[in-house]
């Protein structure tokens, strides 16, 4: 179970990285998502926050360094690779290719995601950009 989990959380990745969207069959039903600095999203919040990515953001792609499973959880810290190409939150594109490190957990029911928790590095890519002096 716990390989067929990790499978799951990869091809969540992957699909929705390759389709810019979400792909609403590989979500349970009452799909949360909880993002570091952000309140608890449902599918159709997730759906938002991540078409203001795709537009900001292009070529996006997931590399998983690490992915461990137990029960109906996987926990991951992957990074996350993109190119600013848009405006983002304000900022006028950039043309910068950033990478965003990313941890966070998955729960997986029947073969969906069901609950995700992610942290992505805002610090770090708020300095990528160059509004944050890098420390």
């Amino acid at each position: 179970m716990s390989e067929q989990n990790r499978a799951v959380v990869r091809r969540l990745f992957e699909e929705t990285d390759r389709r810019e969207k979400a792909d609403q069959e590989m979500f349970a039903p009452g799909f949360t998502a909880h993002i570091a600095g952000i309140p608890p999203m449902t599918f159709e919040g997730f759906e938002q926050f991540l078409e203001m990515f795709y537009a900001a953001f292009s070529d996006f792609s997931h590399t998983f360094e690490d992915m461990l499973a137990e029960d109906d959880r996987v926990a991951f810290r992957a990074v996350a690779r993109a190119v600013h190409t848009g405006e983002f939150m304000g900022i006028p594109a950039t043309g910068k290719q950033v990478s965003i490190v990313q941890i966070g957990i998955a729960r997986v029911t029947e073969g969906k995601v069901g609950e995700l928790w992610n942290s992505p590095d805002q610090l770090g890519l708020m300095q990528q950009l160059g509004l944050v002096p890098p420390s």
